[in-house]
């Protein structure tokens, strides 16, 4: 939105990508008779807030997990501030992913933040037949700008996650994260060696097998010729 002295804020946000957008920005054009720092004016209106939140109710099956699994999660910030020569400008960012409001894994909340800023956390989730997990996820952005400052987060504040392979959800709004699935864990290089030594074991037992077997063939074929 851009106002008449142009000063302008805007905001978005989607439960789909699980981002956040926000952006304002204050105008650095004032008479020349106004000086914020001294107090002098008149001067124009130079301000700009914006702030934009999401949150979404989250229920995980973990009844295909043969163990307990781990919940890996994290939301990024990515953007920029700028003072101006005689302005300031802030921004604020928060996430909470746990079982109620109030009781997190990992909590960051209006708290500065900078470009490259991260708030992440873990929560273990139960394996086994019937094995369940409700959970709620809300972040939030916001930025400041006055007196010809700027604050410029639209590029994204992104929530991702680490799910355990197997672990399925369902989501209050129907569509959480729907365009950007999960990638499962990927397997422990102890486990991908566990996993080629069987590998390897099974071509050895079954090239061994036929190696047995071909001289049974061979001498029944002779044997045949003969007569």
């Amino acid at each position: 939105m851009l106002d008449k002295y142009g000063n302008q804020a805007t905001s978005f946000g989607s439960l789909a990508d699980g981002s956040l957008h926000s952006m304002s920005f204050s105008t650095p054009n004032q008479p020349a008779s106004c000086n914020w720092k001294l107090g002098t004016g008149p001067c124009n209106p130079s301000a700009a807030t914006s702030s934009v939140t999401f949150r979404d109710k989250l229920v995980f099956d973990g009844s295909k997990l043969k163990e307990p699994g781990v919940i890996k999660w994290k939301f990024t910030i990515d953007g920029s501030e700028d003072d101006g020569p005689g302005g300031y400008s802030r921004s604020n960012a928060w996430a909470q992913f746990g079982a109620s409001i109030g009781l997190t894994a990992s909590n960051l909340n209006w708290h500065y933040v900078q470009n490259g800023d991260t708030i992440a956390g873990e929560i273990m989730m139960p394996g086994g037949p019937e094995s369940t997990l409700e959970l709620w996820v809300t972040a939030g952005l916001a930025t400041y700008a006055y007196h010809g400052g700027s604050a410029d987060y639209s590029h994204t504040a992104r929530f991702s996650w680490d799910l355990p392979a197997g672990l399925t959800y369902w989501s209050q709004s129907g569509v959480f994260m729907a365009d950007h699935p999960p990638v499962p864990s990927v397997p422990e290089p102890s486990s991908l060696a566990l996993v080629s030594a069987g590998l390897l074991a099974i071509c050895f037992r079954v090239r061994r097998t036929k190696q047995v077997q071909r001289p049974e063939r061979n001498a029944t074929v002779a044997h045949v010729a003969r007569r």
